[in-house]
């Protein structure tokens, strides 16, 4: 009976997906998301299912758990994630992690005659190191290096492992691919080598991001095992009475379901995050062979490091926007309205930021303004403006002015503004355009058209381009037209102009190039009968 108990404890540990530690059991959030969670990431137990997703934490925190599980086994488990405080080489300065797990459990040992002669244990651990670099703020890859025992009374086992991933995510779409377990090790233990492919996706958010709701899938190849199906949603609550986040999970595995009931493999947590610390709670059933039960408690160290930054911070937020087109017009479909792309960071958190739409007479016609329900490390919107009041009316035919701010945590102010925005609703109207907004090489040339197309039955024009840091012209092209009218504007003698297009060298009136700097180029018409119109301006940007 003794080598049946032990043959039945290698079969436990080596081949069985519901307690090996190579398989990922381990972890209170990616357990009750029903284990997909290659697309998630931000916890510090992602260094064992895609290292790629380690928090992005600027100093440390770290997380420490216990399993009460079926038939006897208990688990603890430690992560941390951090930066190295030394200065280190650039393609290691990134986000490192350790991790470590461990189970154990006792079985009565009987002899021939139905007697108690002892106990057999068993246990298994897995230890790893992990590494993540952000390539870009929507993009990072990871490694874990990580060797993992296993022991069943008097034999045991060690495999050295490595696991490789990568995570994009940007706007609350994740995409997400792991490799786990490539390694070897031991005759005595399959390694359950396998990849998995995850999508996460927030479904639903409030302005200010207090609420939300996101999904994530994956799917799964493990050797041994075949391919499963992984499932989970997410609610999250940022109170605005403390600073902290509440999440409630319900997640679904195909895999435990083959061999345990339809219902093994349902997972449902919560957690509860207070001033830096959290307090993580998941049941994760496993159908016949019951339920595990997993308490976690982490700690933010950036939480704390944050408040006491925030006490000393001076630094502005790090503030850009990006607005095309710069003009609305409705009667032509690619212009019924403008894209305004704002990106934030701070170092303390964004506790505020908005805009402001302002016409030619300084007046404001649209105000937006939204406090985080707590800071935010970096803020990312995409605003769709269709030129119209904060009424819903479509605004009259004006040059406007976009201003946007932020403060930070400190009360430090940055803004941005992006002048003449143009709104057309009359098609006598004339828009000047390039066909650059940016010009960074001093070989380049910028075309000047009409938005409309050629403007006729003209009897002069005057373009000039005005440096925005001096408001001196810089260039003028101007054309006069020999032509008599009569006071009735019928003409006489000459042929009137026509104006198509003319190109700027980006040199002044000397001959020289201009300094880097933002240009306005705007002109003004005669049309026949002494009818004289400006054009709305427009700006290109001198980046050599």
């Amino acid at each position: 009976k003794r080598i049946l108990i032990i043959f039945g404890f290698l079969v436990l540990v080596s081949f069985s997906y519901a307690i090996s530690l190579l398989d990922g059991t381990v972890g209170a959030r990616p357990l009750s998301l029903g284990a997909s969670y290659v697309a998630v990431g931000g916890d510090n137990e992602s260094i064992f299912w895609n290292p790629a997703g380690l928090p992005n934490v600027r100093y440390a925190s770290f997380s420490i758990g216990y399993q009460n599980r079926f038939l006897g086994f208990n688990y603890v488990d430690f992560y941390s994630s951090f930066r190295v405080p030394t200065k280190l080489p650039d393609i290691l300065n990134g986000i490192w992690g350790v991790g470590f797990a461990y189970w154990a459990t006792e079985e009565e040992s009987w002899n021939e005659f139905n007697e108690l002669t002892g106990k057999i244990s068993a246990n298994e651990y897995i230890v790893g190191v992990g590494y993540k670099k952000v390539f870009s703020d929507a993009l990072s890859f990871g490694a874990t290096l990580k060797f993992a025992g296993q022991t069943v009374d008097d034999m045991s086992s060690l495999t050295f492992l490595v696991d490789v991933g990568a995570l994009s995510k940007i706007e609350g779409v994740g995409i997400g691919i792991a490799i786990r377990n490539i390694g070897f090790g031991s005759d005595a233990v399959d390694i359950p080598m396998g990849i998995s492919l995850g999508a996460y996706y927030t479904v639903f958010s409030t302005p200010d991001e207090q609420h939300s709701v996101a999904i994530s899938g994956e799917l799964d190849s493990v050797q041994g095992s075949g391919f499963s199906l992984k499932g989970g949603a997410e609610y999250t609550w940022m109170p605005i009475f403390w600073d902290g986040v509440v999440r409630v999970r319900l997640g679904y595995d195909t895999l435990p379901s083959k061999d345990l009931g339809v219902l093994s493999g349902l997972g449902f947590g919560f957690d509860v995050s207070w001033y830096g610390a959290t307090l993580k709670y998941s049941l994760y059933n496993m159908g016949f062979a019951g339920a595990s039960h997993i308490v976690q408690l982490s700690y933010d160290l950036d939480f704390l490091l944050k408040k006491t930054l925030a006490e000393k911070d001076t630094e502005k937020p790090t503030l850009s926007i990006l607005v095309r087109p710069k003009f609305i017009i409705p009667s032509i479909k690619d212009y019924e309205s403008i894209n305004i792309d704002v990106s934030i960071a701070d170092n303390v958190g964004i506790k505020v930021w908005g805009y402001t739409i302002l016409d030619s007479s300084e007046n404001v016609v649209y105000s937006f303004a939204i406090t985080n329900s707590r800071p935010l490390a970096k803020v990312a919107k995409s605003i769709v403006w269709e030129g119209k009041a904060e009424t819903g009316n479509i605004l009259y035919d004006d040059s406007y002015t976009l201003k946007v701010f932020a403060y930070d945590e400190s009360g430090n102010l940055s803004e941005k503004i992006e002048r003449n925005i143009v709104i057309s609703t009359d098609p006598r109207n004339i828009i000047l355009v390039t066909d650059r907004e940016v010009v960074t090489s001093p070989r380049d040339e910028v075309t000047i058209r009409s938005l409309r197309g050629v403007i006729e039955n003209i009897t002069s024009y005057r373009v000039v381009i005005v440096s925005q840091a001096t408001g001196n012209v810089v260039r003028e092209f101007k054309q006069v037209a020999k032509v008599q009218t009569t006071k009735g504007g019928k003409i006489v003698s000459g042929q009137p102009l026509s104006f198509d297009s003319i190109k700027w060298n980006l040199k002044d009136l000397n001959g020289e190039i201009v300094p880097n700097g933002v240009y306005v180029i705007q002109g003004e018409f005669e049309f026949v009968g002494n009818v004289l119109k400006k054009s709305f301006s427009t700006e290109v940007k001198v980046e050599m």
